[in-house]
C-alpha cells in the first residue's frame, strides 16, 4: 500500500474550530461588553457637562436681577443655554433641546437680610449608541432624566428687587417658588 493515501482517522482535527468560535464571541463581546462602556462614558460625560451648565447658571443668577433672572427669555434660561448646547462642552452632549428646562428660586437665607438663590436645571439624556435589549434600560437603549439644583448666596441682595409688585410674594418680602 503507498504511504501517501492513508485513511481517513476518527479524530477531529482542532485547526479551525477557533476560528468557528470567533464571530459569536466578538458578537457578544461588542453587544454585552463595549457598546454598554461607551454608553456609560458617554452618560458620565452627559452628566457632567450637565452639572457645568447648572453652575454656570448659578453663577451668573447670583449677580443679575431677579426679574431678568426669571425671564424665558433672558441671559439665565435662554442666553445661557443656547451658548452652552451651540459653542460650550454641552455640543459634545447628546441631550434633547426641547428637554433643558431652568428654575430659579428665591428664598430667605435666614442671616440677616442675606437671600438665596437656587438654581434647578432638568434635562434628558439620549444614549450615545442604543443597544439592542430585550427590556428597556435607562441609559443603554432609553433616555435617561436629569436633574440639578444648586444653591448660592446673592451677591447683592438688593437685586432679588423687593419692588417688583407684578409677584405678591417678591412683595411681600416672602420666599417665593417657581
Amino acid at each position: 500500500m503507498n504511504s501517501s493515501f492513508r485513511e481517513p482517522s476518527n479524530q477531529r482535527r482542532a485547526h479551525g474550530s477557533s476560528i468557528a468560535e470567533f464571530g459569536p464571541v466578538l458578537f457578544i463581546i461588542l453587544v454585552v461588553v463595549l457598546f454598554p462602556m461607551i454608553d456609560l462614558v458617554a452618560l458620565g460625560l452627559t452628566y457632567n457637562c450637565g452639572n457645568m451648565l447648572n453652575a454656570w447658571q448659578l453663577r451668573e443668577s447670583a449677580v443679575t436681577r431677579a426679574t431678568l433672572a426669571r425671564n424665558n427669555t433672558g441671559p439665565i434660561k435662554k442666553t445661557i443655554v443656547d451658548s452652552w448646547r451651540t459653542k460650550g462642552i454641552g455640543a459634545f452632549a447628546k441631550v434633547d433641546p426641547a428637554s433643558i428646562s431652568t428654575k430659579v428660586n428665591y428664598a430667605s437665607a435666614g442671616v440677616g437680610n442675606d437671600i438665596s438663590v437656587e438654581v434647578v436645571t432638568k434635562m434628558t439624556a439620549d444614549p450615545f449608541l442604543p443597544v439592542p435589549f430585550f427590556v428597556k434600560v435607562p441609559g443603554l437603549n432609553e433616555s435617561v432624566p436629569f436633574q440639578y439644583s444648586t444653591q448660592q448666596l446673592l451677591e447683592d441682595p438688593l437685586s432679588y428687587d423687593l419692588t417688583d409688585t407684578t409677584d405678591p410674594t417678591k412683595a411681600a418680602n416672602l420666599p417665593n417658588k417657581e
